[in-house]
């Protein structure tokens, strides 16, 4: 397996966003983007990340904004700055297009996983009119009701 650093700038504010690529040699047969949960960041998926990409399946996760090293400074942690639920949701746009430009085509099968916090944010983020190429959601321990998005 191959792992791989990468910062995005958030289109919202320039945000860096800290993003960790996980594949396998060749072609991936899918690609998976996980978006974690409050207090969450991407390392605590890499084991699972490792598991998929040995099975050639080509996995992105990134820290949210406020969240791992997706901050301005380590006090900010917790803090996600200005309209934090729209540029959670646009950022999952922006992770995913980055994905499909830089590792693959869009006939390539693309799955979002969203965990508690992250769930809220791909459930907005797949009702609302972006253009998502998206072949299917896994959302795990949703928040039902919580009124965040």
């Amino acid at each position: 397996n191959m792992k791989e650093s990468h910062i995005l700038h958030s289109y919202a504010d320039r945000l860096p966003l800290d993003v960790m690529i996980m594949r396998g040699s060749g072609t991936p047969k899918a690609i998976l983007q996980i978006v974690h949960g409050m207090c969450g960041y991407k390392e605590k998926f890499i084991h699972f990340m490792e598991y998929m990409a040995a099975n050639g399946i080509l996995c992105v996760a990134y820290d949210q904004r406020g969240h791992g090293n997706s901050v301005w400074k380590q006090e900010d942690l917790g803090h996600m700055y200005a309209q934090p639920y729209q540029t959670l949701v646009s950022e999952i746009a922006q992770v995913q297009d980055y994905t499909r430009r830089t590792y693959a085509d869009y006939s390539v099968p693309y799955f979002i996983l969203g965990h508690s916090m992250g769930s809220l944010a791909v459930r907005t983020y797949l009702i609302i009119p972006y253009n998502v190429n998206i072949t299917g959601d896994m959302l795990m321990d949703e928040l039902e009701n919580s009124g965040m998005f």
